[in-house]
């Protein structure tokens, strides 16, 4: 019984530790990542807005802002915007691409332990970062740093491996060759059912918003380098990867059209915790 208890408090630490290099991965790789990553269609971030009823001048926090892309997008709109990201080099970049924007700002910190001002947020959003979250301590510090009315809102894109074609092609490569890939990935399940069960939040609302990204070879295989299921890889394993993509890649036309998909939680503060 003893052993049984050790080797599961093992294979915790295990699955932590990697949770954990997984999840500052992308700061050594900022300038890729930017590159190589689709912004949001402007109809996810409009629909935000009207879901949430922002008020103009509102105050949005991107929590995980990365390179400033969610940020960015609401900074255009004339929102005050707080990036907070746990890598100086993603804030850094997000940054000079928003020295134009004097109402974006930004915090380098991780979220759970970031130094922000509660019941102040009228709009909390989280592009591709909301899995980064610790959800008990997390989700929590959401529902705290938004005002009574406010909102939270996550999203996502994904390939779309629903449709025939290059896309679930590779998606068999990551499954074979990238032991971290999601086997749940495209799919708000897990991020719902958290959400629920913390019981901070009132009853979500979906989202989905099917689009077509076209891109060069080149810029395909950059995107592949920058998700951190393949650029966590030891040495081998991610050249091995790598010359397979490439292989796959020949016979491919020079512009690719990669079926994408936006999904979209959205979300109110819980009134009974106000």
């Amino acid at each position: 019984m003893y052993v049984n208890i050790y080797n599961l408090i093992l294979c915790l630490k295990f699955i932590l530790e990697q949770y954990s290099h997984l999840k500052t991965e992308f700061g050594k790789n900022s300038l890729l990542y930017d590159e190589a990553r689709p912004s949001y269609p402007s109809l996810v971030i409009d629909d935000i807005i009207k879901i949430s009823g922002i008020p103009e001048n509102g105050l949005v926090l991107d929590a995980g802002c990365g390179p400033g892309r969610a940020a960015i997008l609401f900074g255009e709109r004339g929102y005050r915007v707080v990036g907070v990201d746990i890598s100086a080099e993603m804030v850094e970049l997000a940054r000079q691409k928003s020295s134009e924007l004097p109402k974006v700002s930004y915090v380098v910190g991780e979220f759970e332990q970031a130094d922000l001002p509660e019941d102040q947020f009228d709009l909390i959003v989280a592009g591709s970062s909301l899995h980064w979250i610790e959800p008990d301590q997390g989700y929590k510090k959401i529902a705290d740093l938004l005002n009574d009315s406010g909102t939270l809102s996550a999203f996502w894109n994904f390939e779309n491996y629903g449709i025939d074609g290059l896309a679930v092609t590779v998606s068999s490569l990551y499954r074979e060759h990238c032991p971290a890939f999601p086997p749940d990935l495209g799919s708000p399940k897990r991020y719902i059912q958290k959400l629920d069960a913390c019981g901070l939040f009132e009853p979500l609302q979906i989202n989905t918003y099917f689009w077509n990204w076209e891109l060069t070879k080149e810029k395909y295989i950059k995107l592949a380098r920058s998700w951190a299921w393949v650029s966590s890889l030891p040495e081998t394993g991610y050249r091995t990867f790598m010359n397979k993509l490439e292989t796959l890649l020949k016979d491919q036309p020079e512009h690719l059209s990669i079926p994408f998909k936006t999904v979209m939680l959205t979300t109110a503060k819980s009134q009974s915790s106000v």
